[in-house]
């Protein structure tokens, strides 16, 4: 994976999308060694996820703690990135799903305190209808909180519902777009 993270660093490529429960937690962590081996970690711009239940292979008992939206789920989840990932900061967290059982209200203060302590310089939010991401950010902005600023969602030529409430969504927020699997995964 060195080779193939050095020729997209080579060629001027700099954001890496990954997730804490991509590949068990290796993604975060090949990234992590690839980035103090090369000593690049300023010049790459990191985004990663929360929510999935990343622990779910470990010897943990009580898994409910390790994944979803809730502050204990954000807290350990973040720690664990930044220690795979062998950084003080993350670029960009993504909220990685809504799991609709945690409050706005603590999804978005839990994730300004990141913000706030420097851990985590944006926020976006991945996979999430439309109405709740409005909701979080007009609860962020109403109480001087971090709003979301980038959605990541499916979407491709063949897969477009994207386009009905994310775009206009998007938009009307002022958010950046980061969409998944825009070459349907290869088959086009």
């Amino acid at each position: 994976s060195f080779n193939m993270l050095d020729t997209f660093y080579e060629s001027g490529g700099n954001f890496i999308d990954i997730a804490n429960f991509y590949q068990g937690g290796d993604s975060e962590r090949w990234v992590g060694e690839w980035m103090l081996q090369r000593q690049n970690r300023d010049e790459i711009v990191l985004s990663t996820k929360y929510t999935m239940g990343y622990t779910m292979f470990g010897p943990q008992k009580i898994k409910s703690n390790f994944q979803g939206n809730h502050a204990k789920s954000l807290r350990l989840s973040v720690n664990a990135s930044l220690e795979k990932l062998q950084t003080d900061y993350i670029d960009l967290l993504y909220v990685h799903m809504w799991d609709f059982t945690t409050s706005v209200e603590e999804v978005m203060r839990s994730l300004n305190h990141l913000v706030a302590s420097g851990k985590v310089l944006y926020l976006g939010v991945s996979d999430t209808p439309a109405w709740v991401v409005v909701k979080c950010n007009a609860f962020a902005r109403a109480n001087g909180l971090t709003p979301f600023s980038v959605y990541q969602g499916h979407w491709s030529c063949a897969f477009r519902d994207f386009e009905r409430d994310i775009l206009p969504m998007c938009e009307s927020e002022g958010m950046g777009l980061a969409p998944w699997g825009v070459l349907g995964r290869g088959q086009f």
